[in-house]
């Protein structure tokens, strides 16, 4: 009788959710409007910012014009004759953040920069509003990736999360998917009313990684290259590999993560098992490596190279034309926001090194330098060692002493041992903490994501464990989320708290993420990892697999219509019932 019941209440919520999209009276919102030519003229009121703050908006428009073929021009007089209207966005400093989304009908528009959300992220969200995005969690398709939890918003804010569907907003996403990653996502606790989880991810090794984006996604960047049809200029003839697409002012390759190179044709070691590229703190990933800047820290060449070596990196180099870009680019910002006007590479003449009777240049690892990347302009002479620096333009080869506005940007190699997923079938593996067996480095959080067959459970068996120890493990340690939950708040372990010690999973997922802090390090951790049988039938007597079953037989139909985001929605809340005293 219950069973009936349960299943007559699943009939009864459908019938409301088709009503209400059926109702004339339901709330319906217009379309986004995309602005005209993709050219966005802007004011910043220099009553309101200081210059420092205007470079800082300045560079958040930046990173969008580098991805895309939007164009943000100041705001004159002059351009308001040529256009015939009277349209920008005005930048206004108050007490919240907040952008309208695409070309608003009221003119002009405002876009608000509090200084609580004055580092570049945030400035590049909001812009990012202006474009034309929305908040990746109103998307039609999202309860298919996250579940949100309802009880846990602050009511006032409810309309954050509901879907442009619910809102009856017209929205293209553009053949795009759901991105975790994406600028525009919320963190899992945004406007939550009682410290809880709001948003929870249905891929549990994706739940440390919305909200946190250091950069405009490979999916941010798609979403405005075909809103605005950025590509319609470019070469047809051009292709991109491993799913990039053409895009941007320049017509250039935009490359999915894990993939690099002017047709995105080399792929990163790593790229397989990576989740999310994140360089320690500090650090900025780009083109497989990981660079810190400084701009402040003006010193000789050998002082540079050793303060880099001291962290395990080196002086920045470019061997392809992809990274000299990264790297005059980024030069270009250091100018913009501070006084320096060039920066040390990794390049070097010696006196003694002679080629042809020609001047030899190498860098640091040996290399031979290849001149077609950058012209050389050699200010040395024969009888001293020389080192390489550029302003952008040039390699200049000189003096090797302090130069007082040339900084240094420190470059290593991502370490691929910094988690993963890992997906057991027979064999077992090994994982372990980046640099082992040597000590690991500073700043840094490796997320290793554990996964086997729904019948099987994960064994993990720690052969060395030697972490720095502090009281409660609040400086290095590793936490254990052994449920398929990405909920599961985990337990930490420092010290040798898991030295020759076995973990064994409830499920079939299991979650390692190992943090370290900026002071004592030690060697690590290896563990040996792999799939058991349970201890008892899994899966058979689980009420959940009859929904999971409901939900395949309804939602078997891949369009992203407006009845299936109701079936999400309703899935979503079934899921979480207990239904234990219902199906038993």
């Amino acid at each position: 009788m219950a069973s009936s019941q349960f299943l007559l209440s699943i009939f009864v919520i459908f019938s409301l959710q088709l009503e209400v999209f059926s109702n004339p009276r339901v709330r319906r919102e217009t379309a986004i409007t995309l602005w005209p030519d993709g050219i966005i003229p802007y004011a910043i009121p220099a009553s309101q910012y200081t210059e420092e703050q205007q470079k800082k908006i300045r560079v958040a428009m930046n990173r969008w014009e580098e991805v895309t073929c939007v164009q943000f021009v100041p705001y004159t007089e002059e351009l308001r004759k040529q256009m015939g209207v009277k349209r920008y966005v005005e930048f206004y400093l108050g007490s919240t953040c907040f952008s309208k989304i695409g070309l608003s009908s009221r003119q002009p528009q405002t876009i608000g920069i509090s200084p609580g959300c004055f580092d570049t992220v945030s400035i590049v969200h909001e812009i990012g509003h202006a474009i034309g995005h929305i908040h990746t969690q109103r998307r039609a398709d999202r309860d298919g990736y996250v579940i949100v939890h309802y009880d846990n918003i602050n009511v006032p804010s409810f309309f954050q999360f509901e879907t442009t569907v619910l809102r009856g907003t017209p929205y293209d996403l553009f053949g795009t998917v759901y991105d975790y990653a994406s600028v525009m996502h919320y963190k899992p606790k945004t406007w939550s009313n009682n410290g809880q989880v709001v948003l929870e991810t249905k891929d549990p090794a994706y739940q440390s990684v919305i909200g946190r984006a250091t950069k405009i996604s490979f999916y941010d960047s798609m979403w405005v290259n075909r809103a605005y049809r950025c590509n319609e200029q470019c070469d047809k003839s051009k292709r991109c590999l491993n799913g990039g697409y053409i895009g941007g002012s320049t017509c250039k390759c935009i490359c999915p993560d894990g993939f690099i190179g002017y047709h995105c044709e080399a792929p990163i070691p790593g790229y397989q098992k990576i989740i999310t590229w994140r360089c320690p703190g500090g650090w900025i990933f780009a083109n497989g490596r990981c660079y810190r800047l400084y701009s402040s820290i003006y010193i000789t060449y050998d002082a540079a190279l050793n303060f880099c070596t001291n962290q395990r990196a080196t002086h920045v180099t470019f061997e392809t034309g992809v990274e000299r870009d990264w790297v005059v680019n980024t030069l270009e910002e250091m100018k913009f926001t501070g006084d320096t006007q060039s920066i040390w590479l990794g390049v070097k003449r010696t006196a003694s090194e002679w080629l042809n009777s020609q001047p030899y240049y190498q860098w640091l690892d040996g290399q031979a330098y290849n001149d077609s990347l950058m012209p050389i302009h050699d200010l040395g002479t024969e009888e001293g060692d020389t080192c390489g620096s550029t302003d952008g333009q040039f390699l200049s080869i000189g003096p090797c002493s302090k130069n007082s506005n040339r900084g240094f940007i420190c470059m290593k190699n991502f370490d691929t041992a910094c988690g993963g997923r890992f997906r057991l079938r027979k064999k077992e593996q090994y994982i372990t903490s980046p640099g082992y067996p040597n000590e690991y480095t500073d700043s840094m959080e490796c997320q290793y994501v554990i996964q086997t067959r729904r019948d099987r459970r994960i064994e993990v068996t720690f052969e060395v464990f030697e972490l720095d120890v502090t009281s409660g493990c609040k400086d290095d340690y590793v936490l254990v989320q052994k449920s398929n939950s990405a909920l599961d708040t985990g337990k930490k372990y420092c010290g040798e708290g898991l030295r020759n010690k076995t973990l064994i999973s409830d499920g079939n997922l299991m979650i390692l993420t190992f943090i370290s802090d900026m002071r004592t390090s030690g060697i690590g951790f290896k563990a040996k990892v792999k799939a058991i049988p349970p201890r008892y039938g899994a899966g058979r007597g689980d009420p959940t697999n009859f929904l999971g079953s409901f939900y395949s037989v309804f939602s078997s139909n891949n369009e992203q219509t407006q009845s299936n985001s109701y079936l999400e929605s309703a899935w979503n809340i079934f899921r979480n019932m207990d239904l234990s005293n219902i199906l038993r």
